[in-house]
């Protein structure tokens, strides 16, 4: 930090610069042979029609305090259109109403205790850090950039009191900014040390965005774009082993509660949840609500569907209806209705989440129209059992999966130590960990995940086991599965078929074994098993 003295040295030296800033103003407005005016009814049109929301000075009542110390930067070195534009974008985004051509008077009265002043305001309404990215990308959209002007942004800088740790992450903030690099800016969310990432977000969003940190009485707002912001959405607790409440009776205690959450019902065009916690969260349904969930966590820790009390010596296994809009009915698979997951989505993205620790009898994730980008799917299982209540059976599950996407492509993602099984009594029994269908999958990691179907109690049956299941023009490239298998339990007189891919209408390139897998087949309609013309049993694809 400098001393007092090298401070008001620097201060002088920038009112010298204000001096001969001011002689620049004052020809703004008019037209010479080397600079035509500036036409700033047409720069305060581009500022209303394309505003840069949500930026932190629209909580700064001296606004044109921030933005005259902004402009004497874009001044130092003649200025430009593109640097009228981008202050004006500022300016009207912030509520700065009074247009450019006030702004430039604003400027014109700037010396030393002005300027001593406006410092003041930028540092009492914390906005240091935003100055120094906006300065830096107003020095990127100039057409005319030399080192008289960086020095003298620099005093700025040092007048402010900004650090020398946080000057990195500035530089990194306003390259993205100016690149416009979305990917860029959420792949380093929560990674900040300094800067605070929220105050940067306008740039990244839509203009007509509202920002809001909670779901409650958001349902009519009809922006084009709502953002649920650094939220905690928890669904309702329900009855666990340690709570005693079996048969009928849970059965009951859970029909009074609202166990899902429905999208479609909010006005808005897009939905946007960004940095969302959803703990021990029910069920979300948007069947057609366009949705977006940019590094968000989704965790639970429930195991419904298998309740299991000792009594009398004995394990009874319970089953229950979480949801109206589910069956009943224990003789079919819940995946034979449409709301059938814990996420059903219709058309959404998931970007950067992790979703943990999820279990219990319906699939984690069911979507269509959709991708999942870079996220992480970490001890996630579907146990699938029939139930027996006194050795009475209630039914098998005929078919059974952990995830399910249609149309979309799954990339860069990760996933680690999950699972789907399902335990049956009787015959062809067909499970899956990942249903693909017009999906590409790619660059994708699975460790140690597993699909597996068995007979109970001992008993066997003939099965279907595949770990992904290809359809319609599926595809899986540069994937890596390590550790990874599909099993069925059967014995020599029921037919089994346990492979680690299954691809109809689809194909499968680089794909690595790094462990003893599964064979790999490549099916077709009139042929499934295909085996011989891959030629490829445990090891690896090249």
């Amino acid at each position: 930090m400098k001393t007092i003295v090298e401070l008001q040295d620097s201060i002088k030296g920038i009112t010298m610069s204000l001096q001969n800033i001011s002689v620049e103003l004052s020809e703004y407005g008019k037209s010479t042979d080397n600079a035509p005016a500036v036409d700033f009814l047409k720069v305060d049109a581009i500022g209303k029609n394309s505003f840069l929301p949500h930026h932190p000075l629209t909580n700064c009542p001296q606004k044109s305090h921030y933005l005259s110390l902004l402009l004497t930067i874009a001044l130092k070195n003649r200025g430009d259109l593109s640097a009228w534009q981008f202050l004006s974008r500022i300016a009207f985004g912030a509520g700065y109403t009074d247009g450019m051509e006030s702004l430039v008077a604003d400027a014109m009265t700037l010396n030393e205790a002005r300027l001593i002043q406006v410092t003041d305001t930028v540092n009492q309404y914390g906005l240091k850090h935003n100055f120094v990215v906006d300065s830096l990308v107003l020095y990127t959209v100039m057409q005319e950039k030399n080192s008289a002007l960086l020095e003298y942004m620099v005093s700025i800088y040092e007048i402010l009191g900004v650090e020398n740790a946080v000057m990195d992450e500035c530089l990194t903030m306003a390259r993205i900014i100016a690149e416009n690099d979305k990917e860029a800016y959420f792949d380093n969310v929560n990674k900040w040390k300094y800067l605070n990432q929220w105050d940067f977000l306008g740039y990244m969003v839509k203009r007509d965005s509202r920002i809001v940190h909670e779901l409650d009485g958001i349902e009519n707002y009809e922006e084009e774009q709502v953002i649920v912001l650094d939220a905690k959405i928890t669904g309702e607790k329900l009855p666990d082993f340690e709570s005693h409440i079996y048969g009928e009776e849970r059965d009951q205690y859970i029909a009074r509660l609202n166990l899902s959450i429905e999208l479609d019902r909010f006005k808005c065009k897009e939905l946007v949840f960004l940095n969302c916690k959803f703990d021990e969260m029910n069920c979300i349904i948007a069947k057609k609500k366009c949705v977006v969930f940019e590094s968000c966590v989704f965790d639970s820790s429930f195991n419904l569907f298998h309740i299991c009390e000792e009594k009398r010596g004995g394990y009874y296994y319970y089953e229950c209806d979480i949801n109206p809009l589910f069956s009943s009915d224990y003789s079919t698979d819940f995946t034979a209705y449409n709301l059938n997951a814990w996420i059903y989505v219709g058309n959404a993205d998931f970007k950067r989440c992790v979703f943990q620790n999820y279990g219990g009898g319906l699939p984690l994730l069911n979507m269509q129209n959709g991708n999942i980008v870079k996220s992480r799917f970490i001890n996630c299982r579907k146990i699938n059992w029939h139930g027996y209540t006194y050795g009475y059976s209630r039914g098998n599950v005929t078919f059974t999966y952990l995830l399910k996407i249609a149309n979309g492509s799954i990339v860069d993602t990760d996933f680690e130590k999950c699972s789907n099984r399902v335990v049956i009594k009787g015959n062809d029994a067909t499970g899956c960990f990942l249903l693909a269908d017009n999906t590409d999958i790619a660059n994708c990691k699975f460790t140690k995940c597993q699909n597996w179907v068995g007979g109970d109690f001992g008993r066997y049956a003939s099965n279907y086991t595949y770990l992904l299941h290809l359809s319609s023009n599926s595809s899986v490239k540069d994937c890596v599965f390590d550790e990874c298998y599909s099993e069925a339990k059967h014995d020599s007189d029921n037919h089994v078929e346990s492979y680690t891919i299954a691809c109809y209408k689809g194909n499968v390139s680089m794909v690595k074994k790094l462990t003893d897998t599964n064979e790999f087949i490549n099916g077709s309609d009139t042929y499934r098993w295909q085996k011989e013309k891959v030629g490829v049993t445990n090891r690896e694809i090249e």
